[in-house]
């Protein structure tokens, strides 16, 4: 029997209200300023409070820049979790991810190409930020990785290395999101992400994998 959750106190949802408002204004001003310009008064200018406000929630800037990042990938998730329940059959759901992932950037792509701009968040970058989004990024590979393991149970999928081909899955998300940084638009996103999904689950030969 599973213990029903404590009702949550007036103060505890008004921090939560608070708290998303400034992260959500906090990744627009830095998506539309880049992180250095994105100031915390600017910030909290975007989210119609004090500057001192802000620092009662968040010490400094990249403090609340690595919980930007983090409440950006809960967001994400949530996405995809609800688009994976609707869809039927692993392979639909593991397309879903895909298009759940481009879907979400597009919303945020001035975030995104600030995130693909700082040298510290590469592969070598230590930081908080740095930090916050490697483990996002392992928790995702995870969440696909164990999609696609069930759906090699399932028989609708090969044996494969399910951690592998997530990456390799999630590489491809990351060059349709790296392109439309570059163009600044979105056209034919749809295309992109239909031709990623075709590579990845039937291959480049001639008539796919049999």
């Amino acid at each position: 029997m599973s213990i029903p959750r404590p009702a949550r106190t007036k103060e505890e949802v008004v921090k939560e209200f608070r708290t998303t408002e400034i992260l959500e204004a906090a990744r627009r001003v830095i998506g539309e300023l880049g992180y250095g310009e994105a100031s915390m008064e600017r910030i909290a200018q975007k989210a119609g409070i004090s500057k001192g406000t802000i620092y009662l929630y968040f010490e400094n800037k990249e403090a609340l820049f690595a919980r930007a990042i983090e409440h950006g990938f809960e967001q994400l998730m949530e996405k995809t979790r609800a688009a994976t329940r609707r869809a039927r059959g692993h392979t639909a759901k593991v397309s879903e991810v895909a298009r759940s992932a481009v879907e979400y950037s597009l919303d945020y792509l001035s975030f995104y190409r600030v995130l693909a701009e700082r040298p510290d968040l590469g592969p070598a970058g230590r930081s908080a930020a740095s930090d916050r989004l490697r483990a996002n990024v392992d928790d995702y590979v995870q969440y696909v990785a164990d999609l696609l393991e069930r759906g090699t149970r399932a028989g609708e999928f090969r044996g494969i290395n399910p951690h592998q081909a997530a990456r390799i899955l999630l590489a491809g998300v990351r060059t349709i999101i790296d392109e439309q940084i570059r163009e600044g638009k979105h056209p034919l996103v749809q295309e992109e992400v239909d031709t990623l999904l075709d590579l990845f689950l039937n291959g480049a030969a001639a008539g796919g994998r049999s």
